[in-house]
């Protein structure tokens, strides 16, 4: 049988110890992986590559639609001029009748979020949504509102608000689940991204060297920053050129079993679970915290948890092959996931259940995921847009427990990461750079490369094992399933090694990955 080794600059990945460089291939698997020198003496076609080597990389969470989302982008507004210059322009372009959505809102950079009064200058014949960048908070013009049906005497919906004026009318500013009540009403005018635009969204993350994606889809009518129904997208859109892992965003068992046929039915797709969310976000002062933010102490975000529907959804997901994966950013938005989930440890339901983002956590939170056995799905690239306004809204001492990466390691956790397209853009080096390099944040938790990297390329398991691990193999994995990679890490500025990990107290207790 024919052999090949590949020597590289170094060897990224499970089985790599320090000073690895070199990967044996046999039989087209993977069979050992070491240094050069250690496999002297084997015959073998020998070849040498400019990179490192590295197994293909996982997104473990983004929004596929998103990553082609229609509209105007506004990322780069910085006073309200251009913001009404810009939202006019698409107006203008806009055949009549069609809603105009933006996307991408620095609020920090613009001043703060504009309001009703401010859109209606831009445009006041039409609706206009604007999101900010985090997607849980959005502003819309007077026109989007009369056509949700916001009154100036409306109720704030079950887990989100309105903000309001002195006389408690409405400002435009819409959190959490108000924001999807004046989508929802403002999808029929708002056409999204087409099956075409999505596959070559793929195509581009493939192109990076992304094998598989955890994709968060939406299957309703609603409108979240200019796209529709993910799931039928996605199912219209294959074959697809890489695997994608779905899990269905919905608060309705019903919904989440046909999602999960309509997954399993389509080539390239596999069922991942079910999507639901605690809180929202810590930019838009809606991520719940267990004490109030530093720079508004009016408030300590929006738990938007229903424990039992989450339970029922939770158990339905497992019944259907998949785990809950929950959004959960503050501190208390993480303990209450935490607690469903030993609850549901509790009537015996087995998983890698998931917490989402799990972004601000102390070591007793991280404690706790470790003992259920938990995965912790983190976007390091966080560190890169918050670090200007995070010590602001947690105050100095509770920043310390803002992206914990290094902590977690060390106390066992299981991460995986992923970029949250289209709130982060979907780049595996600005991704691994955030982790390693922390952009602004505390250093004492920045992740070495030899342990981003393989949070990179971990996949989420399936129910098995006690808490839903499985074992990991150094060795063996086909080269269909695992393609290595020659990735330029030098692009990073910094070598694999220039900064190194700290040692695990538990080691036992922490997962590995596999190619």
């Amino acid at each position: 049988m024919s052999r090949r080794s590949i020597t590289g600059r170094g060897v990224i990945g499970p089985g790599a110890d320090q000073g690895a460089d070199t990967i044996l291939v046999e039989g087209g698997r993977i069979v050992a992986v070491g240094r050069l020198s250690e496999f002297e003496g084997v015959e073998a076609e020998r070849s040498t590559v400019d990179g490192w080597l590295a197994p293909p990389l996982v997104d473990a969470h983004l929004h596929p639609g998103g990553l082609v989302r229609r509209g105007v982008e506004l990322g780069g507004v910085s006073n309200r001029r251009e913001l009404v210059e810009l939202l006019a322009g698409e107006a203008a372009r806009l055949p009549r009748g069609v809603a105009v959505i933006g996307h991408g809102l620095d609020d920090e950079q613009l001043g703060g979020l504009p309001t009703r009064e401010e859109l209606d200058q831009a445009v006041a014949d039409r609706p206009v949504l604007v999101y900010r960048r985090c997607g849980h908070v959005a502003s819309a013009n007077t026109a989007a509102l009369e056509l949700a049906g916001v009154t100036p005497d409306v109720a704030d919906p079950p887990g989100g608000s309105f903000d309001r004026d002195p006389s408690g009318r409405p400002t435009g500013v819409l959190r959490e689940a108000a924001v999807g009540l004046v989508g929802a009403a403002l999808a029929p005018l708002a056409p999204g991204p087409n099956p075409d635009q999505v596959h070559r969204a793929l195509a581009e993350l493939a192109g990076q060297g992304v094998g598989r994606v955890g994709a968060m889809v939406t299957v309703g009518d609603g409108v979240w920053c200019g796209i529709g129904n993910e799931l039928e997208l996605l199912v219209e859109a294959a074959p697809l050129p890489l695997e994608v892992e779905v899990f269905v965003i919905t608060s309705d068992t019903e919904t989440l079993r046909r999602a999960a046929r309509r997954v399993e039915a389509t080539p390239g797709l596999r069922f991942g679970g079910w999507k639901g969310f605690a809180d929202g976000s810590l930019g838009g002062w809606t991520a719940a915290l267990r004490s109030p933010y530093h720079d508004r102490p009016d408030t300590t975000g929006i738990l938007g948890l229903d424990p039992d529907r989450a339970a029922d959804l939770s158990r339905l997901a497992v019944e259907l092959g998949g785990v809950p994966a929950i959004h959960a950013i503050g501190d208390a938005a993480v303990e209450a996931v935490i607690d469903l989930y030993r609850d549901l440890r509790a009537d015996g339901v087995e998983g890698a259940f998931r917490i989402e983002h799990a972004s601000v956590m102390d070591d007793r939170l991280i404690d706790q995921a470790v003992e259920l056995g938990l995965v912790l799905s983190v976007q390091p690239a966080f560190a890169l847009s918050d670090s200007s306004f995070l010590e602001r809204r947690l105050g100095p001492e509770r920043v310390e427990w803002a992206y914990p990466l290094r902590r977690m390691i060390d106390q066992g956790a299981t991460l995986v990461t992923g970029s949250d397209a289209p709130v982060e853009p979907p780049d595996v080096l600005r991704t691994l750079r955030a982790a390693v390099e922390r952009c602004g944040l505390s250093l004492a938790e920045a992740m070495a490369i030899t342990a981003a990297h393989p949070a990179r390329t971990r996949r989420t398991r399936r129910p098995g094992g006690r808490h839903g691990r499985t074992n990991t193999r150094r060795v063996g994995r086909r080269i269909a399933d695992s393609i290595y990679l020659i990735f330029q890490i030098d692009q990073l500025g910094f070598g694999p090694w220039d900064v190194q990990a700290s040692s695990n107290p538990n080691p036992s207790r922490s997962t590995t990955t596999s190619w």
